[in-house]
């Protein structure tokens, strides 16, 4: 949606609302289901939508023209819109699940393609010639930004935008966000002024800031062309801490080294990023393991841990993060044992909702369908990408923030903490 805050998150309405509907079967945090390799949540079913190096089945049949890429990292779906009428008058309802390939020689974005009732139709390489695409971040106005992240912590990589239905090809499109080159990671934005929009990127590097660009002259006729032309990029700088060291102010200044400086000291190897519709920004920090939240409009700024998990201690981060008490906040793993997709809800209740014995290292690319009846989530070491569903037929009800769960305990269990 043009014109609010946001950082390319999934919301839903809460599904159980109305007495009326089927009755709900869905427990989060009971893992009672193994199929596919994983341990699932009671009430959840799930299937395998595309392995890396291996061409992707279609309904019809067939097999898709590539294969699908080595090691998914970030992902998004986006509905195919009316705007689009070859695709959509073929698939009108669809949608398209992005992906970046975080590889050396097979970098990029990929986009597996779904009609309305959940078939894969397609999928194809939307975005070529680039390589180690990590982290990245939907627009307000539909399109996928993919961010660099070279290995070795190489300040060499760049910020692209992607067309995620393919229509103008996979060549790369270079925004001026990434400057002479970085190890970026995500993306989000703060629209909620037209006039004045800005644009939020993260950088996994000991020196990397924290970036805001605001365009010079927001084109909302032409929006495609704003990450592209003239505009201000400046750093965050946090300051006047508090006598517990965890809350303060903050500004935005034009000198670099300064921005790098505070970074190293403040929040070095910083990841995900998400800007909430209220203006609220929180990234996630695993140099100090630690979780910040800016409030936009106050210029003020507090931290937490995350040793023990994401929003660990924070039932209110919590509150302000979910749109209805009885949401839940869905989020991936950094590594670790039986790495799989967690929840928190409102009042800093901890759920696995699935996990696995079998597939390694950090899951990725956690995204729900347009119409929330889908969870796409990705093993990045295996290449494998997950689609996982309801029994009970209902969304899933709450939001997926770009932040990742992390762990000092790699015998968990299920529940509640």
């Amino acid at each position: 949606q043009e014109g609010d805050g946001g950082g390319g998150h999934d919301t839903f309405a809460n599904p159980m609302a109305s007495p009326t509907q089927v009755p709900v079967t869905y427990l989060p945090g009971a893992l009672t289901v193994f199929k596919e390799g994983v341990y699932l949540s009671t009430g959840l079913d799930v299937r395998v939508i595309a392995r890396s190096r291996q061409f992707v089945n279609l309904t019809d049949g067939t097999q898709s023209s590539e294969r699908f890429h080595n090691r998914p990292d970030a992902g998004a779906t986006f509905p195919i819109p009316e705007d689009y009428p070859e695709l959509y008058s073929k698939y009108p309802g669809g949608w398209v699940y992005v992906s970046n390939a975080e590889s050396t020689y097979d970098g990029g974005v990929g986009s597996i393609f779904f009609d309305a009732n959940y078939n894969v139709v397609d999928y194809q390489k939307v975005l070529k010639g680039t390589e180690w695409n990590c982290g990245g971040g939907k627009t307000p106005w539909g399109t996928w930004v993919s961010n660099e992240e070279p290995m070795s912590y190489n300040r060499t990589g760049f910020i692209y935008e992607v067309d995620p239905f393919g229509r103008h090809g996979p060549e790369p499109r270079r925004t001026v966000l990434g400057e002479d080159g970085g190890a970026f990671e995500s993306f989000a934005y703060d629209a909620r002024d037209r006039s004045n929009p800005h644009f939020f990127y993260t950088e996994d590097h000991r020196r990397g800031p924290i970036r805001r660009f605001t365009p010079t002259n927001p084109d909302w006729d032409n929006p495609t062309e704003m990450l592209h032309r003239k505009g201000t990029i400046e750093y965050l700088v946090l300051e006047n801490w508090d006598w517990t060291g965890r809350n303060g102010t903050f500004h935005w200044t034009d000198d670099r080294d300064l921005g790098e400086q505070n970074a190293l000291l403040n929040f070095p190897y910083t990841e995900g990023i998400d800007c909430t519709p209220d203006g609220r920004l929180f990234f996630a920090n695993k140099g100090r393991a630690l979780l910040f939240e800016l409030d936009l409009d106050a210029n003020t700024w507090s931290r937490s841990s995350v040793q023990g998990g994401a929003f660990d201690g924070k039932p209110d981060t919590m509150a302000r993060i979910l749109d209805d008490p009885g949401d839940i906040v869905y989020m991936t793993e950094e590594g670790g044992d039986d790495a799989g997709v967690h929840g928190r809800d409102k009042d800093n209740n901890y759920y696995v909702i699935l996990e696995s014995p079998l597939y390694s290292e950090e899951t990725t690319g956690l995204a729900f369908s347009p119409d929330g009846r889908r969870m796409y989530v990705a093993y990045q070491k295996n290449g494998v990408l997950l689609e996982v569903w309801r029994e009970d037929g209902l969304a899933f009800s709450g939001r997926i923030v770009d932040i990742k769960y992390h762990s000092l305990n790699s015998d968990r269990g299920s529940g509640i903490i």
